[in-house]
């Protein structure tokens, strides 16, 4: 069966609704059980529980009168390591003449649409373009509303930000006696405004990235004036800024003698970090910035990576990640500490890259857009593997990627219309756990890098367990429902080593199921006659095996001997008083086999080496 490394599902032609979640699970866990399902009946299904494949389950709803088909995988946990992708198209807009510089979701199902847009208004002559700042609000496929901020002056908008009470929105606004001057605004989800807020220099000042954290705005952008609230700047300059809901707001400006260029930045915890170009006595160079609360200046020069292009930059779980293109066929990723120390690099290599998207929540995404008119696709990375490819006519770039809390990806795509897209990656993570007494291969199953929910389903290991058992699992999403189980290996416990010769009336306490000489005991089973013993446990295919010697080693004693407690995994016993001829035992552990994941079990050995876990002291007699 081909690997499940990529897999887009496709709803077939079938003639039921296709309704509720896909079941993914691996060979031989599940049975006809987690089929049944309150309320349907379950009219036919095709489900080989212990064959890899693509079934499904026919379900009648008597209450709606409608038929219901699930789909059902069965896979193996390598092909989940590998990963499932999908991608479901959402909905759609068409709004003529509007340029989108992004796209901003809320958790109501509206989407902002920003940017600029052409109406063939023109109130003034200007040398940039005549367009205006426009935003527009849909849901459902349906514009609710949209809005030109100032109709008399050209301009833009650049980046946007989620607040309590909708979006916040960063550009410029173009004025013919000052240049153009940086704003601010917010809108709730009606197209209200909430707040409006505008940077007035004499030069050219740009508004480039917005962010908001703890009631206040945070804003990154160059400006060419050097008066009003940008003064301190030399030419065209980097300036942060913070900016309160009291409009109270303070600037810091990197000030340099020559030209300076922001491609990018991101705002985090005080701190900013940004993607920027000096030009030094005519030479440009290209450095990641770091700007602490105190606005200290730390910097990581990107020389050694050549001339690059197209530059974006993520904030993924303190770290930061930078990606820039070089030429048509690379886009490079880089992963950097908090205090710029690369961590780790990336190359992306196709043919004919157009367009790509940078996106870096719980984990690090890229969206490629690829190939010539009529051929176009869309290509879809993390930093590991190749996840998923998809044909998309007509598709020019990536407007905006955003990721919920949730761990839901939408995906905002250009064409002649906007498509935006629901993107879904599951991969099977395994973490292996060490106790005492046992090994345990834990399974962890993750939605677009956020660790889904684990709910326990049941087990079947037994009190005194022994060798390898599993425990289901159920990891539920939007649309999957994953049973998966953790494996549990139980190390064999036995209080008699191979090879030993011990005192008739010797206990034997094991995990497992005993065998003596191939009969069946019970832990706790004294051996009264002399002889030569072969003791083995088993727990399903799993064997122990090992040979001991009983001998009459003590004279009788007067009096009584009172056993120590012994304890074998979750068995606790303590034997009654007898007479002399007794065998101390005490417990003690041999080191664990780590040459595999489940140490190969040593079955029947005559001379094998001293595996048993409890060392016996033998009392002998004065005679003996």
């Amino acid at each position: 069966m081909k690997r499940f490394v990529l897999i887009i599902l496709v709803s077939l032609c079938f003639p039921v609704a296709v309704s509720g979640k896909t079941i993914v699970t691996t060979e031989n866990l599940l049975g006809d059980w987690v089929l049944e399902e309150d309320g349907l009946l379950l009219t036919d299904h095709d489900v080989l529980w212990d064959e890899e494949g693509e079934y499904r389950a026919d379900y009648y709803d008597p209450k709606i009168r409608t038929e219901i088909r699930r789909q059902i995988i069965v896979s193996n946990r390598e092909d989940l390591k590998n990963g499932i992708s999908r991608l479901y198209e959402e909905t759609g807009a068409d709004v003529p003449g509007f340029t989108a510089t992004g796209f901003m979701p809320l958790p109501d199902g509206c989407f902002f649409l920003y940017g600029e847009i052409h109406t063939g208004h023109m109130p003034y002559k200007t040398q940039d373009r005549y367009v205006f700042a426009y935003l527009a609000c849909f849901k459902n496929g349906f514009k609710l509303w949209d809005m030109i901020v100032d109709h008399d002056h050209y301009g833009s908008f650049s980046d946007a930000c989620r607040t309590e009470n909708g979006i916040a929105l960063i550009g410029q606004r173009d004025n013919p006696d000052q240049g153009k001057n940086v704003i601010v605004y917010e809108f709730d989800s009606e197209g209200r405004i909430i707040y409006e807020k505008e940077f007035f220099g004499s030069g050219d000042d740009h508004g480039l990235r917005i962010f908001y954290e703890k009631g206040a705005f945070h804003i990154i952008g160059v400006t060419m004036s050097d008066d009003g609230p940008f003064r301190g700047s030399g030419s065209r300059d980097i300036f942060v800024g913070h900016l309160n809901r009291d409009k109270s707001a303070t600037l810091h400006v990197l000030s340099s003698p020559d030209r300076d260029e922001l491609w990018d930045g991101i705002y985090s915890g005080g701190e900013f970090y940004m993607l920027a170009e000096f030009d030094a006595g005519g030479e440009r160079r290209q450095q990641l910035l770091y700007l602490d609360q105190k606005k200290n200046l730390r910097t990581f020069d990107l020389g050694a990576f050549g001339r690059n292009s197209d530059f974006k930059i993520s904030e993924r779980s303190g770290e930061i990640v930078l990606a820039f293109r070089k030429g048509s066929e690379e886009v490079r990723a880089l992963v950097f500490g908090k205090d710029l120390r690369l961590l780790k690099e990336k190359k992306f290599r196709f043919s004919e890259i157009r367009a790509y998207g940078l996106l870096s929540g719980y984990d690090c995404f890229l969206a490629f857009v690829l190939g010539q008119s009529g051929n176009e696709r869309l290509l879809i990375t993390d930093l590991e593997s190749f996840l998923l490819e998809e044909k998309i006519s007509g598709l020019k770039e990536v407007v905006g990627i955003f990721q919920e809390e949730d761990g839901k990806i939408l995906f905002c795509l250009a064409r002649e219309d906007f498509l935006v897209c629901r993107f879904q990656n599951f991969r099977l993570l395994e973490n292996l756990r060490e106790t005492e007494n046992t090994i345990i291969l834990e399974t962890e199953m993750r939605y677009n890098g956020k660790a889904l929910a684990k709910a326990r389903e049941g087990d079947g290991i037994p009190e005194n367990a022994f060798g390898k058992h599993l425990v289901l699992h159920r990891f539920t999403s939007e649309d999957f429902v994953f049973y998966l189980a953790d494996e549990h290996y139980y190390r064999a416990r036995i209080n008699v080593r191979n090879g030993e010769v011990y005192d008739i009336g010797v206990r034997l306490f094991f995990n497992g199921e005993g065998y003596l000489n191939n009969k069946k005991i019970e832990p706790g089973t004294s051996v009264e006659e002399p002889g030569h013993y072969l003791l083995e446990i088993r727990s399903g295919e799993e064997r122990y095996a090992l040979v001991f010697e009983v001998s009459e080693l003590s004279e009788t004693e007067s009096g009584s001997v009172a056993w120590e407690e012994i304890s074998a995994g979750a068995l606790k016993m303590k034997p009654a008083e007898r007479n002399s001829g007794t065998s101390e035992l005490a417990l003690q552990e041999d080191q664990p086999k780590n040459n595999q994941l489940f140490p190969a079990l040593l079955i029947g050995s005559l001379t094998g080496a001293a595996l048993g876990l409890v060392i016996p002291k033998i009392r002998r007699g004065k005679n003996a």
